[in-house]
Order: structure tokens, then sequence, then C-alpha cells
């Protein structure tokens, strides 16, 4: 049984009766949810009149975010990168301490898959979806279940989603998404975008061959990224292909390739080896070691 809250509307009193119209609400995670508007949205009925509604200003509910201080420029990490839309619009995963972050989240997603594949009970129906809606969404390429929230609301009740876990994005039926459990909750959102610095795209844009190129030099292996600096929400980072003799810079390959032209006043990036700041330092790692450059040298 759900506990649903009512609110009085108005009163209409006659000389034989007096009757309250109500709005009946339920709290579906932190916020209310009105039965109205969600019979509305649904299709099954038409609204007689504006102001009957709840209003839903905010989601109750948000995805933590990784400490700032994590990403601060002249330190090193090592990560994954999930997603490439082109090189200057890339999301990371922090590996972590001991791969602590990459271990929590495949085994979070492992038991999504597990919660969210035994079809769909009541508890885990969204009745309404809004923007910051926190939520679980499945991803077409895969159908797999992962950590989403939504972004925009479309037509034919259909909404934008971004995945947190790996910044892409997709537009997918209302009715297919679930409620985030509060243990999904846990791990930050691990998205981090960040762009390639000290590289230009040749042209007016990066071509496809560029973006395929660079996908085929980060895929599915751990890169060390050397953060630059941080431009609003986006870090300029130096990507280095780890290697047993050396690590290749990807931003200096891309120069080498011809799809990408070096930035004047930025070392590192022609001669492929370790960049250094705007005072023609070495740039040092989170430990406080220098970075050593593919040529060897501290």
């Amino acid at each position: 049984e759900e506990v649903c809250k009512a609110i009085v509307i108005e009163r209409k009193v006659s000389s034989s009766k007096s009757t309250l119209l109500v709005t009946i609400a339920r709290e579906e995670d932190k916020t209310y949810v009105s039965l109205l508007d969600y019979l509305v949205y649904s299709g099954l009925v038409t609204r007689q009149r504006e102001g009957t509604a709840v209003s839903r200003l905010c989601p109750g509910r948000a995805f933590l975010s990784l400490p700032h201080v994590r990403l601060r420029a002249g330190t090193e990490h090592l990560v994954e990168v999930v997603y490439v839309a082109n090189p200057s619009n890339v999301y990371v995963n922090l590996v972590g301490e001991n791969h602590s972050y990459k271990q929590y989240k495949d085994t979070m997603i492992d038991d999504m898959q597990e919660e969210y594949g035994r079809g769909l009970p009541d508890d885990q129906m969204v009745l309404l979806p809004m923007v910051g809606l926190v939520c679980v969404a499945m991803f077409s390429m895969d159908s797999k279940y992962y950590r989403a929230q939504v972004t925009e609301l479309l037509e034919g009740r259909r909404v934008r989603v971004r995945f947190v876990d790996f910044g892409n994005s997709e537009v997918v039926d209302w009715s297919g998404l679930r409620r985030l459990l509060d243990k999904f909750l846990v791990l930050p959102a691990m998205a981090i975008k960040v762009g390639l610095a000290g590289v230009i795209h040749v042209g007016d844009e990066w071509s496809g061959e560029a973006t395929e190129f660079f996908k085929e030099s980060v895929g599915n292996k751990e890169m060390k990224m050397v953060v630059m600096e941080k431009i609003t929400r986006v870090c300029k980072v130096m990507l280095f292909e780890r290697n047993l003799q050396e690590d290749l810079l990807v931003n200096a390959m891309l120069v080498k390739e011809g799809f990408a032209t070096a930035i004047p006043g930025v070392d590192g990036v022609v001669k492929n080896n370790c960049p250094t700041g705007a005072d023609g330092e070495k740039i040092t790692g989170a430990d406080g070691e220098k970075i050593t450059g593919a040529d060897g040298e501290k």
C-alpha cells in the first residue's frame, strides 16, 4: 500500500453539500508526483484546466561528484577512455588506486543487470520524468542497464538521457526508464569530460578519420593522463599510451599522422616527450615525481 498526499485545490459549496477538489500526489525519490500529472503525461486523461497539478520544482536526488582537487593542473592519473565524440570531446573514468573505482563500477553494473533484468516491478516504474531525474536506462547498443540522468523532455513521451558513467546520450521512451535504487547512488558519476591539449584539428573540424584513429589508439586500454589546465568543466590533457619501453603521447601521434596541428607554445606535442608548464618546468604527477616522457628523460 502507498501513502499518498491530498492537496486541496478548491472547495465548492451548494445549498445541499460541500465538495473539496483535491490533487492526489505520491512521494517518489524525495519529490511528490501528482496522479493527475501522471495520467495526463501517460495520455490517459486530458487536463480540464490549468492550476490543478502539483509543481515539481526539482528532482529529489542527485549523483555524487568526484572531488575537483583530484583533477588539478599538473596531476597525473591512470584512466580508461569510455566515450569519444572527437579528440576535443572525450570522456574518461579514473581507474582509482589499486583499480578501486574500476572494480566497484564493474561490480555495480553487473548487479544492475541482475536487479533490472527481471521485468518491471511496480516499485521500479518511473511515474513522471523530469529534467535532472536520476534513473536507470537501457543502452540500445548492448541492451544493458546503466545509470542515467534525464537531460531533456521530448515529444511523444520520449526523453533524452545521459549515461553518467560514460558521457554519451541517447533518446529513449519514457516507459523504458527505471527508478535508481539508493545502493546504486554510492559511486560518484564517473564520466569526466576532457579534450586533448596542445593540438587542434586540421580544417574546420575533426575529421572522421582523425576520430577513428584516436579511438583505435585509446580503446580497450588504460591510459596515463596528465592534466594541463581546466577550462570551465573540461580538462585539457595529455594522454599517454602506456608501453613497457616508453609511453607514447597520443596528442603527438595525431600530429605525426597529419590529423592535427600542434598549437605553438605547448611543448611536448611535436617532439612526443614530456609536457611542460607555462614556466617551462616539467609537470609533476600526483605523487610529486617528475613525469617521464617518451624519450625516457625526466
